[in-house]
């Protein structure tokens, strides 16, 4: 071979060696573009997934962290409101002492425990109670309004006495006695309803009114006409209810809430008990008479009555499922107190 073409040969294999270094060149950029953009971007993609992949089981922690906790105070809570009572005599605690919470009376001024709500009077001298009822129902009624008066009147602590006039819806109050009246006052959402009337600042009771709504009673049976007309009665006399839930077991009285209206239509020997706490035994030393109130007193008294509204337009002093309670101040010293026995 001649110098030339040796020449040639040695030139040719110097470009190629330049394509080669600038292929390989470009190579080695291309890799190094795609290593600072789709690899690097695929790593940044794959770090956020993770991230919000481990929010997402942090979250979920949370959330089932915050179940639990709400389940064991709502067990928590549901242990204390059944067993409260029963827990707190296990650690030795006194029944009688009892936070509030757990007591069935919301105002109970004798402390017996026997009773949920307050406790009034008519204004006696601690021997007993003599106490007239107006009798203002219609003839069908009598029956049960004599049979309540005399379950009534086996109490030590009562004197009653009856007297009758016309039937009046009305039922207007009368100074210094209990009137019992019946119609179908609508549907008012209650069976019975009793009205007491304090005056003074002792706040003794001056006069009461029962009603008896025919619009929900004419179709029940005569177990609970018998039930509302002691129930109401019993308001009258100053007594407040023994049980408000219809769910505990009867008590037996007309004085407890009950769906069973046939096994609670008379008064018990609580109720006696409760009676004779308030005015005494008509057996001590005879029967007292109630304050006389002079005809300035019962004028005043009438007045001030005829006036007054919707008991719903007074200020509602407690709420159950069969009991509202409402306060009027009619004028003066003169107010009322309304118990409503809701229909079931």
């Amino acid at each position: 071979m001649d110098d030339a073409q040796i020449a040639k040969r040695i030139d040719q294999e110097e470009r190629d060696s330049q394509i080669a270094r600038g292929l390989q060149e470009r190579e080695d950029r291309r890799i190094e573009e795609m290593q600072q953009s789709g690899p690097l971007r695929g790593t940044v993609i794959e770090v956020n997934e993770s991230s919000h992949s481990q929010q997402g089981q942090n979250c979920r922690r949370r959330f089932c962290n915050f179940s639990i906790m709400c389940a064991v105070l709502a067990g928590g809570a549901l242990l204390v409101l059944f067993y409260g009572p029963s827990i707190w005599e296990g650690i030795g605690g006194d029944p009688n002492d009892l936070p509030d919470f757990f007591q069935d009376n919301w105002d109970d001024n004798i402390g017996n425990g026997t009773s949920v709500g307050d406790f009034s009077r008519w204004q006696n001298k601690g021997n007993g109670l003599r106490l007239t009822l107006v009798n203002a129902l219609t003839p069908d009624w009598d029956v049960y309004f004599n049979e309540a008066v005399s379950d009534w009147d086996k109490s030590p602590a009562l004197h009653l006495s009856t007297t009758t006039m016309d039937p009046e819806s009305e039922c207007v109050p009368i100074s210094g006695k209990m009137k019992v009246c019946n119609a179908e006052y609508g549907l008012t959402s209650w069976t019975g309803l009793n009205e007491v009337y304090f005056e003074g600042r002792g706040s003794f009771i001056v006069s009461s009114v029962a009603k008896m709504n025919e619009s929900y009673l004419k179709r029940s049976s005569a177990g609970e006409h018998q039930y509302v007309m002691c129930h109401e009665l019993g308001h009258g006399f100053g007594l407040p209810h023994r049980d408000e839930n219809t769910n505990n077991p009867d008590l037996g009285t007309c004085l407890d809430y009950t769906r069973r209206p046939e096994e609670n239509m008379r008064p018990d020997e609580q109720d006696y008990s409760n009676l004779a706490e308030i005015y005494g035994t008509r057996r001590a030393l005879g029967i007292s008479l109630l304050r006389t109130r002079n005809k300035e007193d019962t004028s005043r008294f009438q007045r001030i009555v005829s006036q007054k509204r919707s008991y719903k337009e007074g200020r509602l002093l407690h709420q159950s499922g069969r009991k509202e309670v409402y306060e009027t101040i009619l004028g003066g010293d003169i107010k009322l107190i309304t118990t409503v026995l809701l229909a079931t």
